[in-house]
């Protein structure tokens, strides 16, 4: 059994999985167009797991730890990774680029979001390489939610 981990390289078909996994704290990259040979240079280079659907990706007869997702369904997914994930501080990465979200004082984000969020949230966050912006909400507590029954 591989250890819990909390860090990950998906392919690209595991994109909302991606999100979900940030989502729970942990680090995940995912790649555009990069070859298989690419990612699983990423993987061992940054002592990444290397998440994948495919059967003959997971199976190679090389040296990288990989992880084989079979369910179509994200949730699902999420329940299949659960053995080797590493959670880490909740929605403190950005769901969209991975990068670690920074606060953001409130009087900054006037502009920024909507009036009625402005006016009935206090907190916000910020992710610095994207500008998107994520305060807790009412698709924070749905997320919540889901992550509370799933995982």
């Amino acid at each position: 059994m591989m250890k819990k981990q909390s860090k990950f390289i998906m392919e690209e078909n595991l994109n909302r999985l991606a999100k979900w996994v940030r989502m729970i704290g942990c680090d995940v990259v995912v790649y555009k167009n990069i070859s298989l040979q690419k990612m699983i240079n990423i993987a061992r280079k940054e002592k990444r797991v290397f998440v994948t659907r495919s059967k003959k990706n997971s199976n190679l007869k090389l040296n990288y730890k990989r992880w084989l997702i079979r369910s179509d369904n994200y949730l699902k997914q999420l329940e299949e990774l659960k053995p080797i994930l590493q959670p880490q501080q909740l929605f403190s990465r950005c769901i969209k680029c991975n990068r670690k979200l920074n606060d953001i004082h409130k009087s900054k984000t006037k502009n920024l979001v909507p009036d009625k969020v402005y006016r009935k949230y206090k907190e916000y966050k910020i992710c610095r390489r994207c500008g998107k912006i994520f305060w807790k909400g009412t698709h924070y507590q749905k997320m919540l939610k889901k992550l509370k029954k799933n995982y």
